[in-house]
């Protein structure tokens, strides 16, 4: 079997569909820790609650979704995520498109390193708009670590969000991200990672559905959708519609762990409980990864 599919497969559920659990995120994450707990912490206790948070939802999860800074000492992999599949995020955590620069990748980690230590996949975020200046330098950044998946046969996944200063109108936005992929196409992309593209407020499922197929017939790529910190009951019906669509699974992060960092077991029960809803959901609606 080819090495990037075999890596890919790792990834989904015997039904071709992605599962994953994003726990990449450090500030926001360390936020709701220490909100819990009523204290600062360190970050060898950041890196145990991820672990636990993991650990409590790992018979509902496909995959991880990490950080190199948390899950990676001296070059080392975690040890308890052997086993495991997982993708990493490689984008360092400061955002500021005023200074998108040649740091704006992790200094200590590399795609190479992540194929060594057994990585399924290569995560990048970025801040994208279709026509502001600093999308010349982000095109470079995602070129430069498209080149070094090609190198390693490590599947490459993009997640590209729209800058915004301010909440944007629905149509407005739809539009943003539709010039956004259509600049992005020459990007050999595995897997997009994207925002949901309607709006279940504004549009009903019917509109919903078409706008979503319409970004799956621009991108011709396989894509799953995030929750973008979304309700669970928001979340759930931007999955199911998404998946109606085409999509191939989803990513889903704050939504689901938002408030339970620092809780106890039973709190984490809870949590697994509202994951195999979305796996439900997502088993239902989304189609095979593989799937045209």
């Amino acid at each position: 079997m080819d090495k990037k599919l075999e890596k890919i497969k790792s990834m989904v559920n015997e039904k071709g569909i992605f599962h994953i659990f994003a726990i990449d995120h450090r500030d926001v994450f360390v936020k709701c820790l220490e909100d819990n707990v009523g204290h600062d912490v360190t970050p060898e206790e950041i890196t145990e609650e991820k672990n636990r948070l993991m650990e409590a939802v790992s018979e509902v999860t496909g995959g991880y979704l990490i950080d190199p800074v948390y899950f990676v000492k001296e070059g080392h992999l975690d040890a308890r995520l052997s086993g495991h599949p997982f993708m990493m995020g490689v984008e360092n955590s400061n955002y500021d498109i005023s200074c998108v620069d040649d740091n704006y990748l992790y200094s200590d980690i590399s795609v190479h390193q992540i194929w060594k230590m057994g990585g399924s996949m290569v995560k990048l975020f970025v801040y994208y708009h279709p026509h502001m200046e600093f999308r010349h330098k982000i095109l470079e950044i995602i070129h430069q670590l498209e080149a070094e998946c090609k190198k390693y046969d490590m599947p490459f996944l993009l997640e590209p969000i729209i800058y915004s200063e301010h909440p944007l109108d629905p149509e407005i936005r739809l539009s943003l991200m539709k010039e956004m992929l259509e600049q992005l196409k020459k990007v050999q992309v595995d897997i997009y990672k994207l925002e949901f593209p309607g709006d279940v407020v504004v549009y009903d499922d019917e509109k919903n559905i078409e706008i979503c197929r319409e970004i799956g017939k621009l991108i011709q790529t396989p894509w799953i959708v995030l929750s973008s910190g979304v309700s669970v009951e928001v979340f759930t019906k931007q999955l199911a519609l998404s998946g109606k669509s085409g999509a191939c699974g989803y990513a889903v992060g704050r939504s689901v762990w938002g408030k339970y960092p620092g809780t106890d077991n039973k709190k984490m029960k809870e949590m697994a409980h509202i994951l195999s809803e979305f796996v439900a959901c997502a088993n239902k609606y989304c189609k095979p990864w593989n799937e045209k």
